[in-house]
């Protein structure tokens, strides 16, 4: 299942909770995700704060405004912490 999952973010940035649930979509167990996802974010693979970061860029390039910017976030999973310092960056 990491081969899974390390070939969804060979392909572009998730959050981890984007991740669990892609990796849930395709089949693998919950409690082998939610390990596979806490082993690759120690790793720094998966980073919700950089993931943000890189969102709050795109769709405030694309014109959105921070009312949506945050919804995108929180649809994403963010947690509202990192998404206010993504925001305020």
């Amino acid at each position: 299942m990491r081969a899974g999952a390390l070939a969804l973010l060979g392909r572009r940035e998730y959050s981890s909770g984007e991740l669990a649930a892609a990796l849930v979509r395709k089949g693998y167990a919950a409690q082998v995700v939610r390990e596979v996802v806490a082993t690759l974010a120690g790793e720094q693979l998966v980073d919700d704060a950089r993931y943000a970061e890189s969102l709050v860029r795109t769709l405030a390039a694309r014109g959105q405004g921070p009312a949506r910017i945050r919804q995108e976030l929180k649809t994403a999973g963010v947690a509202e912490p990192q998404a206010a310092l993504a925001l305020e960056s």
